[in-house]
């Protein structure tokens, strides 16, 4: 089975995931092809899970930009395919809230405790699956000039989050059979 990820991360991409996972439950492996900017924390969480707990093969490939929340979903892959040129980008996950939000002294330091446990699991997420601590973690979003972690792939395969650089290798028996095909064809 192969899913693409190639949008926001919001309900409606859980909800798309659990249906194509449903559609295709007798599939051994998934793999997720990853081009995503991030978005919502939950979500990336709950698409996480979903492949955590399926029981199949998780392989995941980022095709290009793999930041923030798709972070989560990239590291649920057993294998972590990348390109040599893709770009991940972690950093802390924040809600937005305008001026006139209307938060109360109270509500507002709810929210501030709801956003540092985010923030812990998130880092917790990524540490399990790389060789990260929370606190490296932490010391290269203060480094960074806007607080978003961005760096490429020879980098991201230093720190355990690729754990192979080209392509799955089932796309790229796909892709070999292809040109076959092609070399045969009457020139």
């Amino acid at each position: 089975m192969e899913i693409v990820i190639a949008e926001p991360i919001t309900e409606e991409t859980v909800n798309r995931v659990l249906v194509e996972m449903l559609m295709k439950k007798d599939d051994d492996e998934i793999i997720v092809y990853l081009n995503s900017h991030g978005g919502d924390v939950e979500a990336g969480y709950a698409i996480y899970e979903l492949f955590k707990l399926s029981g199949k093969k998780i392989i995941t490939y980022a095709v290009n930009n793999v930041f923030s929340c798709a972070i989560v979903i990239y590291l649920a892959g057993d294998e972590r395919y990348a390109s040599n040129y893709s770009n991940f980008m972690i950093h802390e996950p924040y809600h937005a809230y305008g001026e006139d939000a209307g938060l109360g002294s109270k509500e507002y330091r709810q929210q501030l405790k709801v956003i540092k446990k985010t923030v812990e699991e998130y880092f917790k997420v990524i540490s399990k699956h790389t060789l990260l601590t929370p606190q490296k973690i932490k010391k290269y979003i203060q480094t960074s000039d806007d607080g978003d972690w961005g760096f490429k792939t020879p980098l991201a395969k230093k720190l355990g989050l690729v754990t192979k650089i080209g392509l799955p290798l089932s796309l790229g028996t796909q892709l070999v059979d292809l040109r076959m095909v092609d070399n045969l064809k009457p020139h």
